[in-house]
């Protein structure tokens, strides 16, 4: 006895549009996963290159993975570290700034943060107890008795220079 099929025009093409549905949500779900696999792999490999000391190539691996997650505090932190291993302060702001903005309450954002902040003026620190007299930019760091040189130009003096000179 055979058993009856009903073989309405509809039935093929919903069967077909189910199936398609079917492989379309799989196939997003496996890039979905790929993409947080891909994210994370980066992670791993800048941290890697971070702590041996490639920061350039730590940094284009963040930049990745920031490029693809916005949204990751993790890998803007990351990236402020590799920015200050370079001396490049003032992205290592800006990527620890919008790591905290990210994430307020990571206990390990603020100490990055303030070590980018504090950076720079490590960097001249270093110089002096070097007893170095310039820093690579020329720009003059000691006087020759080896005290802290301040250069004050007009423009920051204004009308009270005139003061400053007849004491």
């Amino acid at each position: 006895m055979a058993m009856a099929v009903p073989t309405s025009a509809g039935s093929p093409r919903r069967a077909r549009s189910l199936l398609l549905v079917v492989v379309m949500i799989v196939a997003v779900a496996g890039c979905a996963q790929l993409m947080a696999d891909s994210i994370e792999t980066l992670m791993k490999q800048g941290i890697e290159l971070l702590t041996a000391g490639k920061y350039d190539a730590a940094v284009t691996k963040f930049l990745e993975v920031v490029q693809r997650d916005p949204k990751s505090w993790n890998g803007y932190l990351y990236l402020a570290r590799a920015y200050i291993g370079k001396g490049a302060w003032g992205d290592a702001i800006t990527s620890g700034k919008k790591a905290l903005e990210l994430a307020p309450s990571a206990t390990e954002v603020a100490p990055t943060l303030a070590e980018a902040f504090l950076g720079g003026f490590d960097r001249r620190l270093r110089y002096i107890e070097n007893g170095d007299v310039a820093e690579p930019g020329g720009q003059q760091v000691i006087d020759k008795r080896g005290l802290a040189a301040a250069h004050i130009d007009d423009r920051c003096m204004g009308a009270n220079r005139g003061s400053l000179d007849q004491s």
